[in-house]
């Protein structure tokens, strides 16, 4: 089901976390515009994807479910077949409200906080012996994001964003998780202003051209955002994702 913009829980107060990329350099990837995700007490849900392969979008579901893991996801399995029996992943239910999701991580992030570089160096010496604990990044260029260890011997993993409309269904899987405070701060640091403009969608009606073509970018004919639509994918720009999200950005700036 497609819903013209506004969605008005979408704002500020209700970002409970987004998600990125990251290099195996340990550091956040170049020319990303992270997703930010947003829920309401009562367990409504909006994914904002700005950036994709398939094109800008904004999900949006009346109820949903997330959670972060690491390791191999099985997409033939529902979210909760995998939670309950695939054991090739760790895995942490976050819960289906903007309280339980904002509680669990604060409850998640307390107990084991460690360093970018401690992190790295933990990778540098692999302990033959499982290690259990969650790590919670308190610092450095991956701050407010979670590590873990699937396996004795292999290395820690950065948690990844999984969600679904139901347990009972097969799930989204996402980026790595960052903490809401750090995802705005990546926004504010690196595409200042943009995720005011993106929350503007919470706020009033919003357009985009009808043609992925600068040159046209104010004179194509318009047509409304609505949630559970894809818009301008990667091969409209011959495949280029700097092209695609230069123009996706552009589009954002014009929202009022």
């Amino acid at each position: 089901m497609t819903q013209p913009v506004p969605i008005t829980f979408i704002k500020k107060v209700n970002m409970v976390f987004g998600s990125v990329d990251t290099t195996q350099h340990y550091r956040l990837a170049e020319d990303q515009i992270p997703s930010c995700y947003y829920m309401t007490d009562e367990g409504s849900f909006a994914r904002f994807r700005p950036l994709h392969i398939g094109g800008f979008a904004i999900e949006q579901s009346p109820t949903h479910v997330v959670g972060m893991y690491a390791g191999v996801w099985d997409d033939a399995l529902t979210f909760a077949q995998n939670q309950q029996q695939n054991n090739n992943i760790k895995f942490h239910l976050l819960g289906s409200t903007k309280r339980d999701i904002l509680d669990q991580v604060d409850r998640l992030h307390s107990p084991n906080k460690i360093s970018t570089n401690e992190i790295q160096r933990k990778n540098n010496q692999i302990p033959g012996i499982l290690d259990n604990r969650l790590y919670y990044i308190n610092d450095g260029p991956l701050h407010g994001i979670f590590f873990q260890q699937v396996q004795a011997g292999h290395p820690y993993q950065p948690m990844h964003v999984v969600d679904a409309p139901l347990e009972t269904e097969q799930a989204h899987r996402g980026h790595v998780f960052m903490k809401n405070i750090y995802l705005r701060k990546y926004y504010e640091s690196t595409l200042p202003d943009l995720i005011s403009k993106l929350e503007l969608c919470g706020v009033a009606p919003q357009t985009l051209p009808t043609v992925p073509n600068f040159a046209q970018i104010d004179t194509a004919p318009k047509q409304p955002l609505v949630s559970n639509e894809e818009y301008f994918p990667e091969n409209a720009f011959g495949n280029s994702r700097p092209n695609q999200s230069a123009f996706i950005q552009a589009c954002i700036r014009r929202f009022q």
